[in-house]
């Protein structure tokens, strides 16, 4: 899936900030004209009688034809940037957790792949930097992943990744790349 908030925060990064009044409500990501997003496919569940099935039965689902609740995607990169936290010694049941942070590279060249792994009670995931931010898709419980094309802007920055839990507890954490 394309992430385009990624292409967002790259994009006000080269905006000089002296120009730039400090936005007094949480943005909203923008997505640039050269930004492709994909769409998710939609699985529909096969429906077959059952052999024994008389007139007027109700026919039986095929299991392997039930569509998971999590979307599908392409696979992401390989994840050569890898930052691993230390869980707390006794976490609170509602507390979430963030234990992994995978990044295609340090380094990120025209486009970011990331990957958060967290506790299973975590909702949501954002990232970002600089003002400007945007949700990981989930893709199973404590999987948060997703793609997005960036420009070459060549620049360090801290990319910012917050995890919330459904009660609305959060824990975030800094990863430092660059963009070239």
């Amino acid at each position: 899936m394309i992430v385009p908030w990624l292409l967002a925060l790259a994009l006000a990064a080269s905006a000089p900030s002296a120009a730039t009044p400090a936005p007094t409500a949480p943005p909203t990501p923008a997505v640039a004209p050269d930004a492709v997003v994909s769409p998710i496919p939609t699985l529909t569940p096969a429906m077959s009688p059952s052999p024994s099935a008389t007139p007027g039965t109700t026919p039986s689902v095929i299991p392997s034809a039930i569509p998971s609740q999590w979307p599908t995607h392409p696979p992401l990169p390989a994840m050569n940037y890898k930052t691993v936290f230390q869980p707390p010694a006794s976490p609170g049941p509602t507390l979430p957790i963030i234990l992994e942070v995978d990044l295609n590279d340090k380094v990120l060249r025209g486009s970011v792949a990331i990957r958060v792994l967290t506790s299973e009670n975590v909702v949501k995931v954002v990232s970002g930097a600089m003002g400007r931010s945007g949700q990981i898709p989930q893709v199973g419980p404590g999987d948060f992943e997703g793609m997005s094309k960036i420009p070459k802007l060549p620049m360090s920055l801290k990319l910012e990744v917050v995890a919330t839990s459904a009660d609305g507890r959060t824990t975030s954490v800094k990863i430092p790349v660059s963009l070239k």
